[in-house]
């Protein structure tokens, strides 16, 4: 499938600590994990643009970032595959 529209870009960002959940829930539409120490934010991000100011959004409240993964999968369903970030 090489048609970027029936792609969906979805990125996950690490950031060092646990996340309060007042400030999660100024974060929009993202699912929330936890390993240990860490919390993983995964969304549905379009392009650069909106990367760019979701991180900026985690920099207001001081978060730390630790990683960015994006990962591609079909928006019909199917195998999710990781990619560079941008």
């Amino acid at each position: 499938m090489d048609d970027a529209s029936e792609l969906h870009r979805i990125y996950e960002v690490t950031i060092n600590g646990l996340v309060p959940p007042a400030v999660l829930a100024e974060m929009g539409e993202v699912e929330v994990s936890s390993q240990e120490t860490r919390t993983i934010l995964s969304g549905d991000l379009q392009d650069e643009s909106e990367v760019y100011g979701f991180l900026e959004r985690l920099r207001t409240y001081a978060l730390e970032v630790v990683e960015i993964r994006r990962r591609v999968r079909p928006k019909h369903g199917g195998p999710e595959n990781e990619s560079p970030s941008p």
